[in-house]
């Protein structure tokens, strides 16, 4: 019987280590790889056996139509899985046999470290065989950044204000003592360490050339909410680098990343410059066109391309947690000053990715609309996905109930109802997504509500702005184009500067 779930939040805390207990636990990590990697290779090794069965293509062209064939299907494929060790529990056993075999990890990983390790590897070989990702692939030294321990009664714990790693032998146990924020303002430290502490996790990363520590505390409940959310609905139609986020009362334009094209740039210098270092330490691996040869590898590292590769990996770091604040705070807006309960349509993100490629990486909107279901989950509102084919935002008119299609370049809709108003698209269509219900899209509503919404969308579409200077509310500075974005502009409106059409009702001068 499955155990059940219970509320959970994080809390990460830095550690202040001496030089040598940074050189104790670095070699823990640096071990880590290694009962990892010997569950991966045993569970795959049983996987190919277990497809290998003839009983297996029998499972598969099982029917499962209804619930006494799945359930036929479901024994067969249990059977299978018990026959051939494919469990968590058969991954425990392995890396135990591993840890006693080596003669020297049991005195770095203990028992119960050990076990979350297999359990991580047996969950992605579990994942590969139902199709759900790749093939696992082997951990070098130092590629495992996190540890975790199993509970209260682990090796691994937390013990009144300090993180203890290694049980009651004194040989092998380590005090590890967080850096607490003395101020806490808002009091998020004390929430999180005044509950129950479920487990321990220990993360390792590179800050600037140097491991950098941190304690995670696993904690029991709900995450303290530093603002009360607005118990109203909101909209947002989400863009590769862009959203539009509308409410009755509010809208705006926003941007995700403040600084996302000077990072790309900073990015694309020191990629150049270890692409110049590789074609002229490896010249055998690169054809006379310059390509790089099928099969070759790279075998030569000057120290200069160790270096430069060190700052890319540096400016990769930063790049990923500015996109997570803007992330975060953008995320913390929407639910502050627009709504708890967001409207958005339901968008392929591979096709996006397929699309725009290295800068869907940049921004991540998949990852921004994460963190919003999240946060208003715990506040006690939605993200609400309704089908984007059904519905057709838009292409949508309210004012004549029917639908244009218009090329992904027009970002502007010129209502034909002869009023001559025109709206920026992506404002439009999230403003239309307030008004879909379950069945459809209630027209009515919209059409009494746009005498108000049109000023508020208007305003928005001629002052854009970055989401990590942006506060709803304030009187923003002149507005200045998102440079380089297309969801706004396309790259030929932008160089030819084209004003809208001087409409009735475009009293607010909204540029392309």
């Amino acid at each position: 019987m499955a155990r059940k779930s219970t509320p959970t939040f994080i809390h990460e805390m830095p550690i202040r280590l001496d030089r040598m207990k940074a050189h104790a636990v670095s070699k823990r990590f640096d071990v880590a790889h290694f009962p990892y990697n010997v569950v991966v290779q045993v569970m795959l090794q049983r996987l190919d056996a277990l497809r290998a069965d003839p009983r297996y293509a029998l499972a598969c062209k099982l029917p499962k139509k209804d619930d006494a064939q799945r359930k036929t299907r479901n024994a067969l494929f249990n059977a299978l899985r018990a026959d051939h060790q494919f469990s968590e529990f058969a991954a425990h056993a392995v890396v135990a046999q591993h840890i006693r075999a080596s003669g020297y990890l049991d005195e770095l990983i203990d028992s119960h470290t050990a076990q979350t390790l297999a359990s991580r590897a047996f969950d992605a070989c579990e994942k590969y065989m139902i199709g759900l990702r790749g093939r696992p692939r082997f951990k070098r030294r130092g590629e495992i950044a996190s540890i975790e321990g199993k509970g209260p009664a682990s090796p691994l714990q937390w013990a009144n204000d300090h993180v203890v790693w290694g049980g009651k032998r004194r040989d092998r146990r380590l005090v590890l003592r967080p850096t607490f924020d003395l101020a806490d303002k808002q009091g998020i430290e004390a929430h999180a360490l005044s509950g129950k502490i479920k487990y321990v996790r220990l993360v390792r990363r590179k800050i600037r050339g140097d491991w950098a520590f941190f304690v995670q505390l696993v904690c029991e409940g709900e995450p303290l909410q530093r603002f009360e959310a607005r118990n109203e609905d909101a909209a947002i139609d989400l863009g590769p680098s862009t959203a539009a986020i509308v409410s009755h009362t509010t809208a705006a334009l926003v941007s995700f990343l403040p600084t996302i094209d000077e990072d790309l740039a900073a990015k694309r210098v020191l990629q150049r410059e270890l692409d110049r270092s590789r074609r002229t330490t490896n010249p055998q691996c690169f054809n006379l066109n310059g390509t790089w040869k099928r099969g070759q590898r790279q075998t030569v590292f000057s120290k200069r391309y160790r270096v430069t590769r060190a700052k890319l990996a540096e400016q990769e770091r930063i790049m990923a947690e500015t996109r997570d604040r803007a992330h975060g705070r953008l995320s913390n807006i929407v639910l502050r000053d627009f709504g708890k309960v967001v409207k958005t349509e339901k968008l392929s993100k591979v096709a996006w990715q397929k699309r725009w490629g290295r800068r869907m990486k940049a921004t991540a909107p998949a990852t921004f609309m994460s963190k919003t279901d999240r946060k208003a989950g715990n506040a006690g509102g939605a993200v609400v996905e309704f089908n984007a084919g059904r519905h057709k935002l838009s292409q949508y008119d309210h004012t004549q109930g029917d639908f244009v299609k218009k090329p992904l370049s027009l970002r502007w809709h010129v209502l034909r109802d002869g009023s001559g108003q025109v709206v920026q698209r992506d404002l439009y269509s999230a403003w239309l997504a307030l008004f879909v219900q379950a069945d459809g899209l209630d027209a009515s509503r919209a059409t009494s509500a746009w005498a108000v919404a049109y000023p508020l969308l208007a305003r928005a579409a001629s002052n854009p702005v970055k989401a990590a200077s942006w506060t709803p509310g304030s009187r923003q500075a002149p507005a200045r184009p998102l440079e380089g974005v297309r969801a706004v502009r396309t790259q030929k409106q932008s160089e030819s500067r084209a004003r809208v059409p001087a409409y009735a009702g475009n009293e607010f001068g909204v540029t392309l």
